[in-house]
């Protein structure tokens, strides 16, 4: 028995002709339709970002082998670039520049290669600097990158956009009017 302001009620399960007790399973059954809703959810954007991510990259280059005996590779895709420095004994460094903290990136190129700068807004990092390049790789990941960033900056969804054609897409749109031309 319980009082509640003077009254006894008897504990049946019955409040105001609703069973409390189916009650209390049907908003059980309701919470786990939503957790279940919400791990689906979930692993489908895993599912979209692994899709999108070093699987298909959008474009990848090298140093050039005889002047960089461990070649450093470059991999951009639609959310970061990993740039990776091997050494000796298959001793390496991975280092990961998400596009929302690239500022700028600029080619300086000579006789017969390039150089690509990558300017950032680490303050342990700041710039990195990958030499032996060649001219046309180095300029295409450069519009490609820039293409990225000014992409991020205007809140752009590029996963709406199949993989062949967004890097083609990106290029154009980070690639800088007249004063892009072939240096050498």
């Amino acid at each position: 028995m319980q009082q509640t302001d003077g009254k006894i009620f008897a504990n049946t399960g019955v409040m105001g002709g609703i069973n409390v007790r189916e009650a209390q399973k049907e908003g059980f059954r309701e919470a786990i339709k939503e957790i279940i809703k919400e791990k689906t959810k979930n692993m489908q954007r895993l599912n979209t970002l692994l899709s999108k991510s070093d699987i298909n990259p959008l474009f990848q280059l090298s140093t050039f082998f005889p002047l960089k005996f461990f070649p450093v590779h470059i991999v951009i895709n639609t959310d970061r670039v990993n740039i990776t420095y091997r050494d000796f004994m298959r001793s390496g460094q991975i280092v990961t520049l998400t596009v929302d903290i690239l500022q700028e990136i600029s080619v300086e190129s000579g006789p017969l290669f390039s150089t690509l700068i990558l300017e950032t807004n680490k303050a342990m990092e700041p710039v990195v600097t990958v030499k032996y390049l060649k001219k046309d790789e180095a300029l295409k990941a450069r519009r490609i990158i820039q293409g990225l960033i000014t992409a991020k900056k205007n809140d752009v969804d590029l996963e709406s956009v199949p993989i062949r054609e967004l890097a083609s897409k990106l290029e154009n749109l980070g690639e800088t009017k007249k004063a892009e031309t072939p240096i050498g």
